[in-house]
């Protein structure tokens, strides 16, 4: 699916240090010095979305753990957990997962669809959407916390930014501006990279297993690219943001099955 509007697109093999930097300011708040930041690699950085998920995770999988060390029982050391990992990303993937419900479950056309997911309220689906998404990662995180929270939280974090990458560079943009079209669209080559780095953390972490989950996660995102596709004819910020949440939840059930 061609853009022929989209921004230039780096085709560069290249992988640089500050890559890691630009990907953190665009997917968290954690304060990132200026030097560790380059607006001209925005979408060249993202290869290195997998890496800048695992350092998020890793935060609040060390909240979740000190709590749990401190004797706060699994399910409140959880919800605190995952407060404060929405608190790292500033509700970024939450607020597209909420605005896709409302703009692709309410609309019919693609202008009405994009008008909707603009608007800064809250509908009824994306209510019922962040209630149920919120009420799973809880679950599955405290099935979790018992025995790996430090690593469950780094690996679901690195894993489940890989779709947006290939979303990103498969998929056309839907609006004319908005942080999707800003960033613009990684090479394929980024992407491989991308999806190698998610692979070899994947069959570190669950061996054979592997094959299973990382087709799981391709397959998360596919409801929410089809119907954006159907819809609005595109991707945008809050589509990657809503399949982030998809490939979280996908990858947090596929952890409990074998992990507990």
């Amino acid at each position: 699916m061609a853009d022929q509007n989209s921004p230039k697109t780096d085709h560069s093999l290249d992988c640089r240090w500050d890559d890691l930097g630009t990907a953190l300011s665009l997917l968290s708040r954690i304060p990132v010095p200026a030097s560790w930041i380059n607006p001209e690699r925005l979408s060249a950085s993202a290869w290195a979305y997998p890496l800048a998920g695992g350092v998020i995770g890793a935060l609040a999988g060390l909240v979740l753990m000190c709590l749990i060390f401190l004797g706060f029982s699994t399910g409140l050391a959880t919800v605190l957990a995952l407060g404060c990992l929405i608190f790292l990303t500033g509700g970024l993937h939450e607020d597209g997962l909420a605005d896709c419900a409302d703009g692709l479950g309410g609309a019919a056309d693609k202008d009405r669809a994009l008008q909707i997911m603009k608007d800064s309220s809250i509908g009824t689906y994306g209510a019922v959407a962040l209630i149920l998404f919120l009420i799973g990662r809880w679950s599955a995180l405290a099935d979790l916390a018992v025995t790996a929270p430090l690593a469950s939280m780094i690996v679901v974090g690195a894993i489940s930014r890989m779709p947006m990458v290939l979303v990103m560079c498969g998929m056309s943009h839907a609006r004319a501006d908005g942080l999707s079209r800003h960033v613009g669209r990684p090479s394929p080559l980024q992407a491989a990279i991308a999806l190698s780095i998610t692979a070899l953390i994947i069959f570190i972490t669950t061996g054979l297993w592997g094959f299973v989950l990382l087709p799981l996660l391709l397959v998360s995102a596919l409801p929410v690219v089809f119907f954006a596709s159907r819809t609005i004819g595109g991707q945008t910020g809050d589509v990657l943001g809503a399949i982030q949440q998809c490939a979280e939840l996908a990858a947090l059930a596929f952890l409990v099955a074998i992990w507990t």
